[in-house]
């Protein structure tokens, strides 16, 4: 998030795609950090301006944390609010 939250984010994009391909197909139970860092994408769609895509990311990363961590947890909240 380093370079996201600097502004570079043509640099951040990458860096977020092969963690969120990483975390995807990493064997086993589903890992928060994935929801995390679909967010993060989602946020970054936003901040170019790509809504519809930033939507849809922040809408699997929605399902992705309540499948991880429930409805109720404050991760899922706070990717609650992104979409807002």
């Amino acid at each position: 998030m380093v370079l996201y939250n600097a502004g570079r984010l043509q640099e951040a994009r990458p860096h977020l795609d092969e963690a969120i391909r990483i975390l995807d197909a990493a064997p086993g139970p589903r890992r928060p950090t994935l929801a995390s860092a679909l967010s993060a994408l989602g946020l970054l769609h936003r901040r170019e301006g790509r809504l519809g895509e930033a939507r849809d990311t922040l809408l699997r990363a929605l399902a992705s944390s309540e499948a991880v961590l429930g409805p109720n947890h404050q991760t899922t909240a706070t990717i609650l609010n992104n979409l807002g």
